[in-house]
């Protein structure tokens, strides 16, 4: 449920570094050599189909994720924070974008309150399942005692 969680929100931060790229004014990919022999393609032509197919991957991963796990809020929480965190190391490292000192700050109060909802969403699961055991045996023991004798 981890690696799918965060393997899903780094799928999200590659989509958002392909739409950045084919958002830009730059005729020239970085990743596409000047020698390729894909040269005569235009980059947005490259760029969209990588969008779509991580979007679609991350989708996939999500659901796959959502599936194994007993918590949509964890997985939800680990998908948010692994693409935030990603999104910003791939903008300062490539785009040279500014993180500030604030940015941080307000990524930590994030990724606290989201910790905060995970952990208050895990109790009230916990909760919910002692109440549902806790009917269980009374439904248990009060149909036992209702059985009609067989003579």
């Amino acid at each position: 449920m981890f690696v799918l969680s965060v393997a899903s929100g780094l799928l999200a931060a590659s989509s958002t570094l392909f739409a950045k790229l084919l958002a830009s004014s730059e005729t020239h990919i970085w990743f596409l050599p000047e020698s390729s022999l894909l040269h005569w393609i235009h980059p947005k032509a490259v760029l969209l189909p990588l969008v779509i197919a991580s979007n679609i991957g991350m989708w996939a991963v999500f659901t796959r994720a959502l599936n194994s796990s007993s918590s949509s809020v964890a997985v939800t929480v680990l998908n948010s924070s692994s693409n935030m965190i990603a999104s910003a190391l791939l903008g300062y490292f490539l785009f040279d974008e500014n993180l500030s000192v604030r940015w941080w700050i307000g990524a930590c109060f994030v990724l606290a309150g989201s910790a905060l909802m995970n952990n208050s969403s895990i109790n009230k699961n916990d909760e919910l399942t002692s109440k549902q055991e806790e009917y269980m045996i009374k439904t248990r023991s009060s149909t036992r005692n209702n059985k009609p004798k067989q003579t």
